[in-house]
């Protein structure tokens, strides 16, 4: 025997003698051979090397998620829009259509309706931020892409379904959040399907 065999002849020597560790494995009746020890050696080290590789693929995609600009997106959006609907109430808190209308930091257009639009549409995104990032940034960036658009339809100083004020640099907001909300869910990656593992 030489001496690149001894290391493999001792590691199935020691399977040989436990038949418990080789399920699925069709080993003959009685003490297993030293071919069949060395046949459940590779079967266990094939599993673990799989069972393995599965953990390292998916780690990666939680990093590869988690360092996303779709997740940054989420995280910074999302934590901006909850501040805004925050602040918004100090401006104005009416659910009129479009009622009292105010103007934060004498910019952006609010009302009680646009302030729960932001507040929803913020604590959203930094649920999302964890598990559906890029889905958030593609659909938010979508909504406000519409948004903008209608905004500059009904034109400055009027409201979208008759409640939500909006004003030039409203629109240009949306603009922005909507191309750049698709911009970082085309930049990351899609989710692979988890299914199964495979034996």
């Amino acid at each position: 025997m030489n001496a690149r065999e001894q290391p493999r002849t001792q590691v199935c020597d020691g399977y040989a003698s436990s038949r418990a560790r080789c399920r699925g494995i069709n080993l003959p009746a009685g003490r297993p051979s030293r071919a069949d020890a060395c046949r459940c050696d590779t079967a266990l080290n094939s599993s673990a090397l799989r069972a393995i590789i599965r953990v390292a693929n998916s780690k990666e995609e939680l990093l590869m998620e988690a360092s996303s600009p779709a997740t940054l997106y989420a995280t910074v959006v999302g934590a901006a829009l909850t501040i805004a609907g925050i602040i918004g109430f100090f401006y104005s808190g009416s659910f009129g259509s479009p009622g009292d209308v105010d103007e934060v930091f004498g910019i952006l257009s609010v009302n009680g309706w646009h302030n729960v639009v932001h507040l929803a549409t913020g604590l959203l995104g930094l649920a999302a931020a964890g598990y559906a990032a890029r889905e958030y940034a593609l659909g938010l960036g979508l909504v406000y892409l519409l948004v903008a658009t209608w905004g500059f339809i009904v034109g400055s100083g009027d409201s979208i379904l008759g409640i939500v004020p909006v004003n030039t640099e409203d629109n240009l907001l949306h603009l922005i959040l909507g191309l750049v909300g698709l911009a970082a869910g085309a930049a990351s990656p899609a989710a692979r399907p988890t299914g199964p593992a495979p034996v």
